[in-house]
């Protein structure tokens, strides 16, 4: 079955989806000589104009860094970064997991918090994971 292909259970019809789109808004985290360039999921990818990153006195640390379920990117719920640009917070849930021709997890089932700081020289993530299965 392809992604995005549109299915049928029970007379109801489904939209497969595994994955999320891909997305260029950026969200900026700041603090003293620190600064990062994350996209609304917090990850740092390498497609786009290359901007995103971990920079310290300008200089690029950290290039790639991305959080996965499984095999996929979690779907983005919303992602938000405080006023001040000390805290980015982004929920997001689990796509739909497929063992052969059935959904074994549907879409929805996992729900991911992250929060991300800049303190002391270092980037730090929390991880919060509630399963509503």
């Amino acid at each position: 079955m392809a992604r995005g292909e549109v299915i049928r259970i029970r007379n109801e019809f489904y939209i497969r989806s595994s994955s999320a789109r891909v997305d260029v808004r950026t969200r900026v985290l700041k603090q003293g000589d620190m600064f990062a360039v994350f996209d609304r999921f917090g990850d740092v990818e390498t497609f786009g104009s290359g901007e995103l990153g971990l920079y310290y006195q300008d200089t690029r640390f950290l290039s790639r860094l991305t959080l996965k379920l499984g095999k996929d990117r979690p779907l983005l719920l919303s992602s938000t970064v405080r006023e001040d640009n000390a805290v980015l917070a982004v929920d997001a849930t689990n796509p739909d997991v497929w063992r052969d021709s059935e959904i074994v997890v549907p879409r929805g089932t996992i729900h991911v918090f992250r929060s991300k700081i800049l303190w002391d020289k270092a980037c730090h993530e929390r991880l919060r994971i509630h399963n509503y299965g």
